[in-house]
């Protein structure tokens, strides 16, 4: 059955009501209950932004967005686009509590066309700018709050920055690994045991690079460590978890 959302996009169950779930589509966030199969729109900002480019959008959601629930307090819910957002009653109000998290490097934020002739046919005519959430960049691509301390909260962007907040959003820090360069954060990944330690994989192969990137911090990323021994040079890395029962 359809619950919620859309063709793409996160899926978050609420953690005490498994019959209301929020979920992602190109750049709105949805919730669906289940018993009434009542789908209501609740994103930060529900406009239409196809064919902008991302520089001339307020929000710049990924075609594929975090959208997660707080491991703390099964009312906080959070998604992300170049800020972090946060609501405490399903996605009727919402707060900013970042500021952007990304490069925001303009240049690379035009209007794109999409790709084929047949597809640009198909959809929208002789000519085309379907420019929409999987075509932007300047981005939060990843996000998690620490299951073991409430409030610590960590970023990754599409163009290759880490942050790292410690007071549930006030503040934020750059903790970006000095030689990663512009790359996509694809998943980071809290440490179930340590409330300082923290994971991510990165990938360049849109870079023509297929180095694979994992890097572990033991202090909430202020220095952090390459652990790709054993992996072939050649086969990028998309994500990495923590066993959260076994340590290490």
């Amino acid at each position: 059955y359809s619950g919620g959302g859309g063709e793409s996009g996160y899926i978050a169950v609420h953690p005490q009501d498994p019959d209301l779930v929020f979920a992602g589509d190109h750049f709105w966030v949805s919730r669906y209950d289940h018993r009434t199969r009542d789908t209501k729109w609740v994103s930060p900002w529900p406009a239409m932004w196809y064919g902008w480019g991302a520089r001339d959008v307020r929000y710049r959601f990924y075609w594929t967005y975090p959208i997660v629930f707080s491991p703390h307090d099964p009312n906080t819910l959070f998604a992300t686009s170049q800020y972090v957002h946060r609501t405490r009653d399903e996605g009727n109000s919402w707060e900013t509590i970042s500021p952007d998290l990304s490069r925001g490097d303009t240049s690379k934020m035009e209007p794109t066309p999409r790709w084929g002739r047949e597809e640009i046919a198909y959809y929208w005519g002789p000519t085309s700018r379907q420019t929409n959430g999987d075509h932007w960049y300047g981005m939060i691509f990843t996000f998690a709050e620490s299951p073991v301390a409430s409030g610590v909260l960590w970023a990754g962007s599409d163009d290759g920055l880490v942050h790292v907040s410690r007071d549930n959003g006030r503040s934020w820090q750059n903790v970006t690994p000095a030689d990663l360069g512009e790359a996509l954060l694809s998943i980071i990944e809290p440490s179930h045991h340590d409330a300082g330690t923290g994971y991510f994989a990165a990938t360049r192969y849109k870079l023509q690079d297929r180095t694979p990137y994992l890097y572990k911090s033991t202090d909430y990323g202020r220095s952090w460590t390459r652990i790709t021994r054993g992996i072939p040079d050649g086969d990028f890395t998309r994500v990495i978890r923590d066993d959260p029962q076994k340590r290490g």
